[in-house]
C-alpha cells in the first residue's frame, strides 16, 4: 500500500509556516483549517513581515519573519499548485542532503511528507542525521582531503531574481525580462510571490516559513549543476545540507585549483562564501558521537544512586558534548529525561536549565516538561533568575529569549507585579512579546492599573501609523481580535482589508496560550 503526500496544505500551513524556534502558543492551526475558504479573499499586493531575533550557535544572531498571511497563504497555494514540477526538478540532485522532499516507510506504507521540523517532531519522524552521515562517508571515500565553507547570511542575501535563473537560467531569464519570452515561468511567478511576503524586497528571502527552504533548495540545485561542470577538469566531490558544503578531494593542488572557480559560482548567482567558517582538511574528517551511550553512564548511575553528584554529572556532559560541536547534545538529553525523577537533586540542578536557555531558547518545550513536574520543588531564586533574565534579554534585544522565559513563567503561574509589567511593555520592540504580555494582563486582570492603561495607550498611539500590511499586522490583528484594552481604536484597521475581515469573522486566532502542543 503506497500513501503520496499525506495533506500537503497541513504540513506547509499548520506546521510550515512558522518556524520551530517560536513558542507554540503562536501558530497557524485555525489558519489552515480555513485555508480553503481564505483563498478568494487574498488580493495580490505586497506586505511587510513581522521580525525577530534567535541566536545562532557560533554567538550572532538570526532573524526569523513571519510574513502576513494574506501574501504567504498565495506563495504557499502556488507551490502546492506546482508541487510536483518543484519534486522533479529537485528529486535527482545527488549531491544534496537537504532535498525538502522526504520519504519514509512505516508500518509497511510509504509515504511522501516534507522536511518539516514541526511537522516530524508531531510525528516523531526522527531525523536524517545517521543516514546524511552514511551518505558523506560512502561518497568521500578515497578522497584525502574536505574543504568546508558555508554561505554568509544565506537566507537573507539571496536575490530573488535568481529563482528564475534557478529555472530557466540565467541568460533566458534576462531575456524574458526584456522580451517576455519565457513569461510566467515558474521560477518569475516563485520570485514575484515570495517579494510580496518581504515588502518586495529583492535582497532576500524570509527566513522561518518552510517556503524558503523549498525557494532556497531550487536555487542551489542550479547551483550543483554549475559546480558539477567544474568536475570535467578536476577530480573531487561534493555534498551539502541547505548552504552547508563539503568538497572531497584527492590532493591540495586539485583543491587550489578549484578553489577560486567555485567562488566564482556562487559569485554568479549574488552569494557569498563565509570566509571566516572555510575549512580545510585531511583524513579524518568525519565523526559522530553516539549520544545515547555517552549519556548511558551518568543516567543509569543517577538512578541507582540518586546522589547529587550523580545528576550533575549528567548536566555537565550535555555541557561537554555541546562545547565539542555536538549541538544536538541538549536536546537529545532533555527528550531522555523528561519523565526523570530528580526530587533528590532538583536544587542543585536547577541552574543548568537557565544556562541551557539561554544558549539555546528552543530547548524550552523539552525543558518545561521537567520543570512541571518538579513545579514542587522550584525555587523562589529560579523564579527570580528567569525574571531577571526576561528584563536582561528585552534590554538587550534578545527577541526569542525573552519570549521563552516569559512563556515558562506562565506555565509556571508566575505572577507579575504592575512595575514589572510597565517595564517589559515600555522596553520590548518585539511584537511577539508585546502580545504574551498583554494577554497576562487581561488574564490576570491588571488592567485596573493606571500605570498599565497608561503603558498600552501609548503602544495604541504608535500602532495607529501602521496598519495590516505593515511589520505590526500580527500585534494589530490580535488586539482587535482577543477585544483587549481600547481595541476599537484599531479596529477599522481590519475593515480596511477584506482578506482579515474574513479571518476575523472565521475566527481565525494566530495566538493561543492554550494550544493543545504547548
Amino acid at each position: 500500500m503506497v500513501r503520496m503526500n499525506i495533506d500537503i496544505e497541513e504540513q506547509l500551513i499548520k506546521y510550515g509556516y512558522i518556524s520551530e524556534h517560536i513558542p507554540s502558543c503562536f501558530n497557524t492551526e485555525l489558519l489552515y483549517k480555513h485555508y480553503q475558504s481564505l483563498k478568494a479573499s487574498t488580493k495580490l499586493t505586497h506586505s511587510e513581515p513581522l521580525s525577530l531575533t534567535i541566536s545562532k550557535n557560533d554567538g550572532f544572531r538570526r532573524t526569523i519573519k513571519i510574513p502576513n498571511p494574506e501574501q504567504q497563504i498565495k506563495l504557499f497555494d502556488y507551490i502546492i499548485s506546482n508541487v510536483e514540477e518543484i519534486k522533479d526538478i529537485l528529486e535527482n540532485n545527488k549531491h544534496t542532503l537537504s532535498n525538502p522532499f522526504k520519504n519514509r516507510f512505516l508500518n509497511y506504507d510509504e509515504f511522501d511528507f516534507f522536511d518539516i521540523p514541526n511537522f516530524k517532531e508531531k510525528h516523531n519522524l526522527g531525523s536524517d542525521y545517521i543516514q546524511n552521515m552514511v551518505k558523506k562517508v560512502k561518497d568521500s571515500m578515497g578522497y584525502k582531503y574536505v574543504y568546508k565553507l558555508d554561505l554568509a547570511n544565506f537566507y537573507d542575501n539571496i536575490y530573488t531574481h535568481t529563482l528564475e535563473w534557478a529555472i530557466i537560467g540565467k541568460e533566458a531569464a534576462k531575456e524574458n525580462f526584456a522580451k517576455k519570452t519565457f513569461k510566467n515561468n515558474l521560477g518569475e511567478k516563485l520570485d514575484r510571490l515570495v517579494r510580496n511576503t518581504n515588502n518586495k524586497e529583492t535582497a532576500g528571502i524570509p527566513t522561518g516559513p518552510f517556503s524558503s527552504r523549498i525557494l532556497s533548495e531550487l536555487l542551489l540545485n542550479r547551483i550543483d549543476h554549475e559546480i558539477e561542470k567544474l568536475m570535467d577538469d578536476v577530480d573531487f566531490k561534493f555534498l551539502h545540507y541547505v548552504d552547508d558544503y563539503e568538497f572531497y578531494f584527492r590532493n591540495e593542488a586539485d583543491f587550489n585549483i578549484i578553489r577560486n572557480k567555485l567562488r566564482q559560482v556562487f559569485e554568479k548567482y549574488r552569494l557569498k562564501i563565509n570566509e571566516s567558517k572555510t575549512q580545510f582538511m585531511v583524513y579524518p574528517y568525519h565523526h559522530n558521537t553516539d549520544l545515547k551511550f555517552e549519556f548511558k553512564t551518568q543516567i543509569d548511575k543517577f538512578r541507582n544512586s540518586k546522589k547529587i553528584q550523580d545528576a550533575m554529572l549528567i548536566f555537565f556532559k550535555a555541557d561537554e558534548l555541546y562545547e565539542i560541536g555536538e549541538k544536538g547534545a541538549y536536546k537529545y538529553l532533555y527528550k531522555q529525561l523528561k519523565d526523570e525523577d530528580f526530587s533528590s537533586a532538583w536544587k542543585e540542578i536547577e541552574s543548568f536549565f537557565i544556562g541551557h536557555l539561554l544558549v539555546k531558547p528552543s530547548l524550552a518545550p523539552y525543558i518545561i516538561k521537567l520543570i512541571i513536574n518538579h513545579k514542587n520543588l522550584i525555587t523562589d531564586e529560579f523564579i527570580n533568575e528567569l525574571k531577571i533574565n526576561i528584563k536582561t534579554s528585552v534590554e538587550n534585544g534578545l527577541d526569542n529569549e525573552a519570549e521563552w522565559l516569559f512563556w515558562i513563567l506562565t506555565k509556571l503561574n508566575v505572577k507579575f507585579n504592575v512595575k514589572e509589567m510597565v517595564y517589559l511593555l515600555e522596553k520590548t520592540h518585539d511584537d511577539l512579546l508585546r502580545i504574551m504580555l498583554i494577554d497576562y494582563i487581561h488574564k490576570w486582570n491588571k488592567i485596573k492599573s493606571k500605570k498599565i492603561r497608561l503603558a498600552l495607550d501609548n503602544l495604541i498611539n504608535t500602532l495607529s501609523n501602521y496598519n495590516l500590511r505593515s511589520e505590526h499586522w500580527l500585534i494589530i490583528y490580535e488586539w482587535v481580535y482577543h477585544k483587549w484594552h481600547n481595541y476599537n481604536r484599531l479596529e477599522n484597521k481590519i475593515n480596511e482589508i477584506d482578506f482579515f475581515k474574513a479571518l476575523k469573522k472565521r475566527n481565525v486566532s494566530f495566538y493561543n496560550p492554550y494550544y493543545k502542543n504547548n
